[in-house]
């Protein structure tokens, strides 16, 4: 067959099928998928806007308490900061800081993610792993609930600039 002759053969092949009916459209519906199961811990925006922490709102604050976290974990610093540490225990500190820092100071995110040496959205990630995490493991939870109330207290005691005066630490008063 020539190519003049294969060529019309194709020419009116198309035509045939441009003039033809459209095939019948295929519409599928998406799947319902069930969702993440409920948490029982509230949204971290009800932290956020109570219990404030005031001797934690700077970064040299939030390094005191990645410090105080390091300490009630067993854990150093060092290997808070450590970004190659898989270490379970160390990574669940990580996002008990991420937790408490969010909800008991008014630090952002980013503020919080510097002090760990981490990101913001590794802290995003951090925060929901660990209600996550609450929700599978009492023992954690129960952890975070005694640091939360350790927190709690302190933020209902009254912190002076200096154990001197009688000043308050944002200087009312």
């Amino acid at each position: 067959m020539s190519f003049e002759a294969e060529l019309k053969t194709h020419y009116s092949e198309v035509i045939r099928r441009l003039r033809s009916a459209p095939p019948p459209l295929v519409i599928s519906t998406p799947k319902q998928h069930p969702g993440p199961p409920p948490l029982k811990h509230p949204p971290l925006s009800t932290y956020k806007t109570s219990k404030l922490v005031s001797i934690y709102n700077s970064e040299a604050g939030l390094n005191r308490l990645l410090s105080k976290v390091a300490e009630w974990e067993g854990l150093d610093v060092s290997e808070l900061h450590n970004s190659r540490q898989h270490n379970r225990k160390a990574i669940e500190a990580r996002f008990v800081f991420y937790f408490l820092a969010y909800a008991f100071t008014s630090a952002s995110l980013l503020t919080v993610g510097r002090v760990a040496h981490k990101d913001h959205t590794t802290v995003i990630y951090g925060l929901r792993r660990l209600s996550e995490l609450r929700a599978k493991d009492e023992k954690l939870d129960a952890r975070v609930s005694s640091y939360e109330a350790d927190l709690s207290k302190l933020s209902t005691r009254k912190v002076f600039c200096c154990p001197l005066c009688g000043h308050p630490q944002d200087g009312k008063g």
